[in-house]
Formats: C-alpha cells, sequence, structure tokens
C-alpha cells in the first residue's frame, strides 16, 4: 500500500513507519525509507541538512516530498551546503511547496543529475540575503534530466536561476524570476521540445532569458511565448576610461543588457532588447508583453497581482502569468 511518511524537527530516525505524532527527524531517513507512490510530509520548521536522493519513484508512482503547509517549512543550508536537495539518478521525484535557501556559490537548491522526468512546484528558491547586493548559486541546475516540469515557482535572488543543461523536453510554466544576477531560465542544449509559457521573467540582470542551442531542428521545436519579460535596457556608454552604466534608482530598475540572449537564429547576433524584434525574427514569443507586471510589492516582496496588472489573462489558454493570482482575488 502507499504510504505517508511524517518528517518532524521533534522526530527520531530509529522506528520502521513515521506518523503525523511520531514523525523521522530528518528528510534523508525518509528519503532513504521512501517506495514509489509514497509520500514524504514535512512538517512546519526549519531543517539544515543536506539531502541527497539516490533512488527515485516510478511512471504514475512518484516519490513525493512536500510541506504540510505551503511557505512553512525551510531547506536552510546556512552557506555551507553545496545543494539542500540532491537528485542523483533518481527518476519520477515531486518536490512541492517548500522555501529553499542558503546554499553556497557553486551549489543549487536543487541540483538534478540524471533524473528525469522529475516535478518542482509551488516553491521559493532564493540565495540572496537582505541587504547581499551579489546572491550566489542556481536556483536549480538540470543536468541530463529531461521532462523536467516546473511550475508556479518563485526564483528569487539566485546568481543563476533554473539552469536546464541537456534536459530536453521540459515544461516551464507560471513561474516568476525576479532579481536572479544573470537570468531567471537558461536553456542549455535543452530548447528540443521544451516549452517556455506563462512566466513572469521580469527585472533580473542581463537577459530575462537565455538559450544557448547548435540545433536548428531543437531550436524551431522550442515553444515559447505567453511570457512578460519587463525590464529596465541598462544605457550603456563608453568612455576612454572603460564602460560606464546607469544608477539603480529604484527597487525595480535593475539594469539589464536585453530582454532575450539566444544564439540562435543568428550567432553574431545573440542579445534581444526589442520583444518585437525577437519574435520577428524567432518565431517565438509572438504572444509575450512587455510591461511592468504590477506587482502589490516589491520592498516587501509580494507578488500577487494588482487588479489592473497586465499579467491577469495573458497567460496560455487566458491563465494569469506568473506563479501569483491576483490580490484579493
Amino acid at each position: 500500500p502507499l504510504r505517508t511518511l511524517y518528517v518532524g524537527r521533534d522526530g527520531t530516525d530509529t522506528q520502521r513507519n513515521s506518523k503525523k505524532d511520531k514523525p523521522y527527524k530528518s528528510l534523508q531517513f525518509a528519503v532513504d525509507h521512501a517506495l514509489p507512490g509514497d509520500t514524504i510530509v514535512i512538517l512546519p520548521g526549519i531543517y539544515t541538512p543536506k539531502t541527497t536522493i539516490q533512488h527515485g519513484g516510478l511512471k504514475g508512482f512518484p516519490i513525493t516530498i512536500k510541506a504540510e503547509r505551503r511557505g512553512e517549512v525551510i531547506l536552510d543550508g546556512i552557506r555551507r551546503v553545496h545543494s539542500l536537495l540532491f537528485l542523483d539518478k533518481t527518476p519520477y521525484i515531486t518536490i512541492s511547496d517548500l522555501v529553499i535557501r542558503g546554499f553556497d556559490s557553486a551549489g543549487a537548491g536543487i541540483y538534478l543529475a540524471d533524473s528525469p522526468n522529475c516535478v518542482v512546484n509551488r516553491c521559493r528558491i532564493s540565495n540572496g540575503l537582505n541587504e547581499d547586493p551579489w546572491p550566489v548559486g542556481y536556483g536549480i541546475f538540470a543536468h541530463r534530466s529531461p521532462a523536467l516540469t516546473l511550475t508556479s515557482n518563485l526564483i528569487l535572488k539566485n546568481e543563476w536561476g533554473v539552469t536546464l543543461l541537456q534536459s530536453p523536453r521540459s515544461i516551464i510554466q507560471h513561474n516568476t524570476g525576479f532579481r536572479n544576477l544573470y537570468y531567471p531560465l537558461g536553456l542549455i542544449y535543452s530548447s528540443n521540445g521544451t516549452e517556455v509559457t506563462s512566466n513572469a521573467f521580469c527585472f533580473n540582470g542581463n537577459d530575462q532569458l537565455s538559450i544557448s542551442e547548435s540545433s536548428s531542428a531543437a531550436f524551431k521545436s522550442l515553444i515559447c511565448d505567453y511570457n512578460n519579460y519587463a525590464t529596465h535596457i541598462r544605457k550603456i556608454s563608453m568612455p576612454k576610461d572603460g564602460v560606464k552604466i546607469e544608477k539603480r534608482d529604484a527597487a525595480e530598475v535593475s539594469g539589464s543588457k536585453a530582454l532575450i540572449y539566444s544564439t540562435m537564429p543568428d550567432p553574431k547576433k545573440p542579445r534581444y532588447r526589442s520583444i518585437k524584434k525577437w519574435a520577428i525574427i524567432s518565431s517565438k514569443d509572438k504572444n509575450s508583453i512587455y510591461k511592468n507586471p504590477g506587482y502589490v510589492s516589491y520592498e516587501p516582496y509580494d507578488f500577487r497581482l494588482q487588479p489592473d496588472s497586465p499579467n491577469i489573462g495573458a497567460g496560455k489558454d487566458g491563465t494569469d502569468i506568473g506563479a501569483f493570482g491576483v490580490l484579493n482575488k
């Protein structure tokens, strides 16, 4: 029979099975004992150890790891852990409703290696301290992990947001990316059969979407549309003593080099500062927008949409763009 295993800060890692009133203490112990189809429920609290997952689920029977209540389970490595969740050759893992933070500069909140058909949804992944001007690490890094599904996640203040390397046929939908240093989503040889729709990739550094691809057929098969790429493009002059960049003057004015970086279809001109030009040349993002998303608040962060937000109804099939709904709806 399918089981529900519980993890809690006051639990123990000795009993054969766990219940809500007698949970396991560590997520590592729980995943080591989970079988395909099992659900691991983490009770509210802050958990610091790294968890390595080395066996997965089956098609139709994933191993599910989720918070009992969204936003009340925090995995925090205190910048001493390479990756909070490391999936190693583990297919069919679903991760939901967690807050993930505090991984080191070379690490990732979630790192997938050779782990196909996994799902991450409704998670908040951030590695920038409150006053830290330079966030570090990857929010999510997937290597040789095709058919990854990312939905309704907040990817906030990482050095790189989500990076897919050799991980095609993935679905990236209804995510919100904000203030990631380089990009909220990077597809590196991962565009073949991938869908990127209804995402709010606004006010990130360098680019709002980065695509590195050498195959024209793979690029052509990429579905990319109904996103919002609003950002302030940096004005750069070239004085004799180097490059001068405009000073940022508001929370959302981070200053990006471009909207889109893509080595296809023209590798000699990979950066696009106009969504219209990008749509014409690439045949992507014909229904995407470049408008201030109308979040409730940037400081403190509240990424729900104000009633007049242009993201409302502008996503695929008339859905809202981004990971959050409309205020008071």
